[in-house]
């Protein structure tokens, strides 16, 4: 189940931002803040929006782990502090 993106997830600062490029690709308008603030807003919800759905379709997807039928014969804790015998060079 996707997660509620909350308005709040987005700092006043990326907003900021976010604005402040799109008035610059505009070429710099004068009087057109509130719509690059708005537009900055509905770009970086949406964003965020795809990134949750995403994450979710991800995990939604992820195979559970399966129970190993037959356990190892030996554990790793058995071989603790043992090194594996040397391997000399063939001359």
């Amino acid at each position: 189940m996707p997660r509620e993106i909350r308005s709040d997830m987005i700092s006043e600062e990326e907003i900021r931002l976010r604005s402040y490029l799109i008035w610059q690709f505009e070429g710099c308008p004068e009087g057109h803040s509130l719509d690059h603030w708005l537009r900055a807003k509905a770009e970086l919800d949406e964003e965020m929006h795809t990134i949750f759905f995403r994450r979710d379709r991800l995990q939604s997807r992820v195979a559970p782990r399966l129970p190993i039928s037959v356990p190892p014969k030996k554990s790793i804790a058995a071989n603790a502090g043992k090194f594996p015998p040397r391997i000399s060079a063939a001359k």
